[in-house]
């Protein structure tokens, strides 16, 4: 799924955000693969490669699942869950729940202990969702968006007629007079 979000990404980036990707993409999880596997397979023996690769791969799972903190942040300090994902937090959730399963299931530490900590992640995501929802839940910086910025959802549904009318107040709000608009 992950290579096909980067190729989708890759047909629509301009030409320096593709070189970017690339380069970041080979270097850090081909070189990565690459120096894991080439120093876990001469240096070490069969429990101690097992051990060291499963400790590689909980520290790495560990940050990926900790990349929606920043999010958990905005909503501590805006005080709103406008831009909390609650259907990316819910399924987050229950796929590190299932994950923790299978790792107590089988009895391995080193798939139970991250998706340990992601079930706690999702479910402050949610508990946050739940204490900061509402339908007066904008953050304050989004509150005094100018009124040039903000489509009005009725002009959508409007005949021509009526946006004309529309227009011709705006216009005499600009400094216009109305004999202008009038003669127009």
């Amino acid at each position: 799924m992950e290579n096909i979000y980067i190729l989708i990404f890759l047909v629509f980036a301009s030409n320096q955000a593709k070189r970017h990707t690339l380069l970041k993409e080979y270097f850090l999880c081909m070189g990565g693969f690459s120096l894991i596997f080439l120093v876990s397979w001469y240096l070490f023996s069969d429990v101690a490669r097992v051990n060291i690769v499963g400790w590689i791969n909980m520290a790495i799972s560990v940050a990926a699942l900790a990349s929606p903190l920043n999010i958990v942040l905005h909503v501590l300090q805006t005080r709103s869950a406008e831009l909390l994902p609650i259907y990316f937090s819910f399924f987050f959730t229950l796929s590190e729940i299932m994950w923790c399963s299978y790792g107590l299931l089988l009895k391995d530490f080193y798939i139970a202990m991250p998706n340990i900590f992601g079930f706690f992640l999702g479910f402050i995501q949610i508990w946050l969702y739940v204490i900061y929802w509402g339908p007066n839940s904008i953050a304050p910086e989004n509150e005094n968006v100018a009124d040039d910025h903000v489509m009005d959802a009725e002009m959508l549904r409007m005949p021509d007629q009526l946006v004309q009318n529309v227009d011709s107040r705006r216009s005499l709000s600009d400094g216009e007079t109305e004999t202008n608009s009038e003669a127009n």
